[in-house]
């Protein structure tokens, strides 16, 4: 019973989120406050969950510089988590992310805001040290794992 308190009381602190490429990449270099971030949402949420935006990104840049083995611990990774295909839906939370940023001037980059439609549409924070274009998007919760978790009340 304490194991499924612990865990509901974790899910509540720490919302489901999507990670980014950048949160990824750090992860795999072993960044400590990542690790003990990523460590805290995988006992609240059992897995991670990515989009294949992301899962394109890193392996693009894997395959890019031969890091076969790098690629191959990717993989495993990926075939642990969650991987959110970019659909229509996707498509459309996306589009407005696009349309809100470009009537205000603050576009970001492109994948930056398919990743950020994918979110939206899931109901999803994104997790990024990219605070700085995320926070542009509407409605968008962006945490950055490279910082301490702030306590809770």
């Amino acid at each position: 019973m304490h194991g499924l308190n612990s865990r509901t009381s974790l899910t509540a602190e720490i919302p489901e989120a999507l990670l980014d490429t950048d949160t990824l990449s750090l992860y795999a270099r072993r960044h400590p406050q990542v690790r003990v971030n990523a460590a805290a949402y995988l006992r609240a949420h059992g897995a991670f969950t990515l989009s294949e935006l992301t899962r394109y990104e890193i392996t693009r840049g894997l395959q890019l510089i031969g890091a076969n083995v790098r690629l191959a611990a990717f993989e495993r990774l990926c075939r642990l988590s969650r991987i959110l295909p970019f659909d229509e839906v996707c498509a459309r939370h996306a589009a407005q992310v696009w349309v809100d940023l470009h009537r205000r001037g603050r576009l970001i980059g492109e994948v930056d805001t398919l990743i950020a439609g994918t979110a939206l549409a899931h109901n999803l924070a994104v997790v990024s040290r990219n605070t700085a274009h995320f926070s542009r998007v509407p409605g968008l919760v962006v945490v950055d794992w490279t910082r301490e978790r702030e306590a809770g009340p």
